[in-house]
């Protein structure tokens, strides 16, 4: 055929594909609204002669909305379902306008309410726009359906066509029919992606035309051929416990009777073995509703089984069979089923029962026996009876011998290769070690350590004694490991390596099989984690402060502090370091003339340049400095620093008088004293600013914001406290070198502390913090006055970040006499 020919062809099956899809989409739009037949199809015809030709075209509209929505969903390509939906709609639009209508109703409701309120829901306009709207909805709830449907179809699972519904009273069975079967295929792609999975993990035991016995070595096997029960081993969507069982010795064998219906209870049955159990019988019997029926449910089963083999297989029954295939409900086939096994057993019981024909009890016995039984006496010389239950106890010798030697060779739970490959999962373990060892054939053993020793490098600067009680160690250790979360089950000293061994053991759900090893893995990577944070070791260290096993050291000045009453310091442990604070409170007077956002601004430039330190608690007022941040912390730096020269200054220049008691309380000298000592303790010291604690209020309690680019306003007030914290730190190692090294040097901190936490000391402390702050702060507004937006702009930055709205410019010699004024005010 020549190409030209070729593309003639094709071209004439797109014209004729096309012209099909249109004429099924015109069929179905004309079908739809032909408001005529339909409203004379169901009696509403009264209803749509009131209509205006505006109504009449608004549900037309609404009509052709729904068609194209069903046309764009349509999954068959060609416009199949379209008629079905048509259907549907014409239905649907003519059942809401029956309410009105004078065949439906003794008194229907009026479509033209002479008294209906314009916009309301009686008004026709807007009832026809509801109408027109809702039919589009319910084809769009109607469109998901269809395309499940179409995908059923092409599976197999749905063999009812669609137009077998009646689109005008079936759509609510179609829409049940679709969900069941949509059921149905995630049910068989679950059980088909199963069935791949569980090939290769299961062992066929024994396989015969009654019966089949499975042995499932993971849980994947174990679900696929437990589908359909209720065995928490088989569970797919709650727990799943064959991993637990299986570790702890259990051996599963699912026995899957070949002749039963599926609703049987004995359809599928599960015998569990226990660990070197030493008989055949199984240690537990579960029937397909997880109940445990013992050796009498395996026993029931098989018989149950062998009577329906008799009724499926022996030509006496053909006709009845016949009969119950025709029956359409599957109850009632199972209950005629259920008939006929009892019919069947009562035979065998007693061939002599008159309401059974002896030529049926034969051809029965025969079926079950044809070596037996071929003659009518041969009923009269073996019990048929007798022989059935011979039957029964040899297939569940089979049975049961089978799995019993098989579970002894094979015995349940998981290998050394699953527990390596699971552990392999969490390796490496930095900070502990993880034991994992079959102490018996397939029984495993796990547990978890590790070791912190007296000269660990953490504790390097604690200056623990050589001579430290190694029971004591490992006591704190286990109660500060305690604290960090972690709960050993057991920490032992150990005095030849100097260190607590600490234990970790499984917990009761950690203790078998895979799913209780990896938790316990699980649980160990967390404590992992743990022993590698800076918090834990930070822990470890305060416990070992805290219970005086570090040398003395800054437990011995926690000890000499708590034998003080101060007034004003408070002191204690961060980590591994010792603060001793104390709290001061300098007043800051706001000039006139300059804004709140400005104030706020530097404020907290005089808090340093970390935008993440503390800050006045405006967030508009930003954190960042208005300096650079090496200026900012230069400038937060020198307030402090030339405070503590100040009173280090004092100290010196008057220490004779202080011994004196003429100017300070506190440093009463002693008889053999001679030199002075230190003006300052051998400790680090600083003023830290805590512009987050400025809390501005008016006199009704409520809080005064900062941020406000108008003069004046804004934190308004001239007496604000700027909250500054003296603060003194000493690590163990800075306590050895420097005030534990002495122990004038340590009565030197202390009778430090205890001057300055006098009140008068502190007050005076405080006036000088303030001047120091106080001139800075002039000095700030003088080399960085407040900008406006016009200041910025002429400097060619963004007018965003101004200080203060814009003004006049104050003459330089005003701007002079205003710092002048504030000086004079804060003196």
């Amino acid at each position: 055929m020549s190409p030209l020919k070729n593309h003639f062809n094709s071209w004439r099956d797109y014209l004729n594909e096309q012209l099909l899809l249109e004429s099924r989409f015109s069929k179905a739009l004309a079908y739809a609204q032909n408001f005529n037949k339909g409203s004379k199809q169901f009696r509403v015809k009264d209803v749509m002669d009131q209509m205006t030709d505006e109504q009449v075209a608004t549900l037309k509209n609404g009509v052709e909305r729904a068609i194209e929505y069903a046309k764009d969903g349509d999954p068959s390509g060609d416009n199949k379902y379209l008629m079905w939906v048509a259907r549907f709609v014409r239905k649907d639009l003519m059942r809401r306008l029956q309410k009105y209508g004078k065949q439906w109703n003794t008194t229907p409701a009026l479509w033209n309410d002479p008294d209906a309120v314009k916009g309301s829901i009686h008004d026709p306009d807007y009832v026809t726009n509801n109408i027109a709207s809702l039919i589009v909805d319910n084809v769009i709830g109607l469109v998901e359906p269809i395309v499940h449907y179409h995908l059923l179809k092409q599976r197999g699972i749905m063999k009812k066509d669609i137009y077998d519904y009646d689109p005008t009273n079936s759509v609510g069975d179609f829409k049940n029919d679709v969900r069941v079967g949509m059921r149905d295929l995630r049910d068989r792609d679950e059980q088909d992606k199963l069935k791949k999975q569980a090939a290769g993990e299961a062992d066929d035991l024994l396989e015969t035309e009654d019966y089949a016995v499975i042995r499932p070595n993971t849980e994947g096997a174990s679900c696929y051929y437990g589908w359909g029960t209720r065995w928490c081993i088989s569970a797919r969507e709650s727990r799943n416990y064959f991993n637990q069982y299986t570790g702890e010795g259990k051996t599963f064998y699912f026995v899957m009777f070949r002749h039963l219906p599926n609703s049987n209870r004995y359809k599928k049955v599960a015998l569990v073995y226990g660990k070197d159990q030493g008989h055949a019988d199984p240690e537990q019997v579960f029937d397909a509703l997880d109940e445990e029926t013992g050796d009498v449910g395996l026993i029931d089963a098989i018989t149950e089984n062998l009577l329906h083999r008799v009724f499926r297989k022996s030509d006496v029954f053909k006709k009845t069979r016949n009969k119950i295939k025709g029956l359409e409900s599957e109850e009632d086939r199972d209950k005629r089923l259920d008939g006929m096994k009892d019919l069947i057993a009562r035979m065998i019981a007693d061939p002599t029962e008159d309401e059974i024909p002896d030529e049926t009890v034969l051809k029965v016995a025969n079926y079950l026996f044809p070596d037996t039984y071929s003659e009518a006496i041969d009923l009269e010389i073996t019990s048929l009876s007798e022989r059935f239950d011979e039957l029964i106890q040899e297939t569940y010798s089979e049975i049961t011998g089978n799995a019993a030697y098989h579970a002894e060779e094979n015995p349940a739970g998981p290998k050394y290769e699953d527990y390596e490959k699971l552990f392999d999962q969490y390796a490496p373990f930095n900070n502990l070690y993880v034991n994992y060892d079959e102490y018996d054939t397939n029984s495993w053993y796990w547990d978890a350590s590790f070791q912190i020793e007296v000269e660990d490098p953490h504790f390097k600067d604690l200056q623990i004694p050589e001579d430290v009680d190694v029971d004591e160690f490992a006591d704190v250790i286990h109660k500060a490991i305690d604290v960090a979360g972690i709960y050993p089950d057991e920490v032992e000293p150990d005095g030849y390596d100097r260190s607590a061994r600490v234990n970790l053991r499984p917990d009761y759900d950690e203790q078998s099989g895979l799913d209780g090893f990896e938790r316990f893995l699980d649980r160990m990577n967390d404590i992992d984690e743990i022993l590698g944070g800076d918090d834990f070791w930070e822990t470890v260290v305060e416990a070992l402060i805290e219970h005086g096993l570090t040398g003395g050291g800054l437990k011995e000045l926690s000890d000499k502090l708590d034998e003080i009453e101060f007034k004003n310091i408070e002191y204690g442990m961060e980590g591994r370091q010792f603060n001793i604070v104390l709290e001061f409170d300098p007043v800051l007077a706001r000039p006139k003339g300059i804004s709140g956002t400005y104030f706020g601004r530097m404020i907290n430039t005089f808090a340093g340049g970390n935008p993440t330190g503390p800050k006045v608690s405006d967030s508009d007022v930003g954190n960042n400095p208005n300096l650079p941040v090496f200026a900012a912390t230069n400038l937060a730096n020198s307030v402090g620093e030339i405070t503590l020269d100040k009173i280090s200054n004092i100290i010196k220049n008057k220490y004779e008088d202080y011994y004196s008691q003429l100017a300070l309380p506190g440093f009463e000298k002693g008889e053999d004293e001679e030199e002075p000592l230190e003006a300052l303790p051998l400790i680090d010291m600083e003023f830290a600013p805590r512009p987050d604690k400025i809390d501005l209020r008016t006199p009704g309690t409520e809080r005064v914001p900062f941020a406000s680019r108008e003069r004046d306003k804004g934190a308004g007030g001239v007496n604000i406290e700027y909250p500054y914290n003296l603060i003194l730190t000493l690590t163990n190692e800075q306590f050895w070198e420097t005030v534990g090294a002495d122990e004038e040097e340590l009565e030197a901190l202390v009778a430090f502390l205890r001057w300055i936490d006098q009140d008068e000391v502190k007050n005076q402390v405080e006036a000088m913090l303030q001047g120091t702050l106080n001139d800075a702060v002039l000095q700030y507004m003088k080399d960085n006055p407040q900008k406006t937006a016009k200041d910025l702009e002429d400097e060619g930055l963004p007018t965003s970040s101004a200080d203060v709205e814009d003004e006049p410019q104050v003459a330089e010699q005003k701007i002079n006499e205003l710092y002048k004024r504030w000086a004079k005010m804060i003196k």
